[in-house]
């Protein structure tokens, strides 16, 4: 179906409007990113059973290497389509890079796809998810206002340790990061001000072997190499959008494959970060991420950097849609 046969959209700007007009913008961010070594074999059954499966072949998915990425952000959310106001971002989020081929012979292409996103804001939340279909849940996210530190990250959210009908769910604390006490960026060397220099310290010490036991790795390097790439034009990212039937829930009414793009606008500086971080995920049957992931209860990140940036995520497109009418 061609984007302009379908009905317009019946805004609800100024009525209480929480799902708000495309691009989503973000300005005056400061994230912070983490890789973490993983099981290739578990990501790619989670990948398989949200992205390859529905999609029945007409797109594939391959996880790239063994390493899932964690992100902290903060900033100014506002709509870049519709004069709303802003409100404050904080999002968490977990990120694996992907090869994707459309058909059995098409050309490669590297995507993101995020498995965990919590997020501070309603706005966001829905945004997020209805018009992308991004996976994220909302709670409480917590990290530094500042590259210097001190490190202490947490994202909570509403979990149930056990999935059964007599278990009350409860807010607690998620997701947790530590870097060593008192160590500080200022201690590793200098900011750069733009991606390529950053790209090439990252490169470079990962060659040297530099950032902890699995910094030599081929993996790591072709990772590394592969953000290279990444960090100095759009990020394309896809989601599984979907929504259940009023009449039957355990159909989707609508489902399709979207990728769309994040475009960097402004790049504020970077840096790389020195000290050991330790990851803590919170097991419960709701949110099993270190079993979907493969990662370890308790892990060290292989490395760390924080870069100040404004971004927009733009407009999707339908690489893939289930057929059906619902008839």
């Amino acid at each position: 179906m061609n984007d302009n046969a379908y009905p317009p959209y019946v805004s609800d700007r100024g009525h209480g409007e929480v799902s708000m007009a495309l691009p989503g913008v973000i300005q005056d961010g400061l994230m912070f990113l983490f890789a973490f070594p993983a099981d290739a074999t578990r990501l790619q059954q989670l990948v398989d059973r949200f992205l390859n499966q529905p999609a029945g072949g007409a797109v594939h998915y391959t996880v790239v290497d063994p390493f899932v990425f964690l992100s902290f952000l903060q900033g100014k959310l506002t709509s870049g389509g519709e004069a709303v106001g802003w409100v404050e971002d904080r999002e968490c989020a977990f990120w694996v890079l992907l090869e994707a081929r459309t058909g059995a012979n098409g050309p490669p292409r590297y995507v993101g796809w995020m498995p965990y996103i919590i997020i501070d804001n309603f706005e966001g939340m829905a945004t997020g998810r209805e018009v992308w279909g991004y996976r994220k849940g909302l709670g409480q996210v917590v990290l530094p206002a500042d590259p210097q530190g001190p490190y202490d990250f947490a994202a909570s959210t509403c979990i149930f340790p056990v999935l059964s009908k007599d278990t009350q769910g409860r807010v607690s604390t998620l997701i947790r990061l530590r870097g060593e006490p008192g160590a500080a960026v200022t201690e590793g060397g200098p900011t750069f001000q733009d991606p390529e220099a950053l790209a090439d310290a990252l490169e470079a010490a990962g060659l040297q072997g530099t950032l902890g036991a699995v910094g030599g790795t081929p993996p790591l390097r072709r990772l590394l190499a592969l953000l290279r790439n990444l960090l100095a034009r759009q990020v394309p990212v896809v989601n599984l959008k979907q929504f259940r039937d009023a009449r039957d829930s355990s159909r989707a009414c609508y489902q399709a494959l979207i990728e769309g793009p994040i475009t960097v606008t402004r790049f504020g500086g970077a840096g790389l970060l020195w000290s050991d971080f330790t990851l803590a995920l919170t097991p419960c049957q709701s949110h099993p991420i270190a079993a979907d992931l493969g990662l370890q209860p308790m892990t060290r990140a292989s490395f760390g950097l924080w870069m100040r940036l404004d971004f927009n995520v733009g407009p999707g497109q339908e690489v893939w849609k289930a057929a059906g009418d619902g008839a």
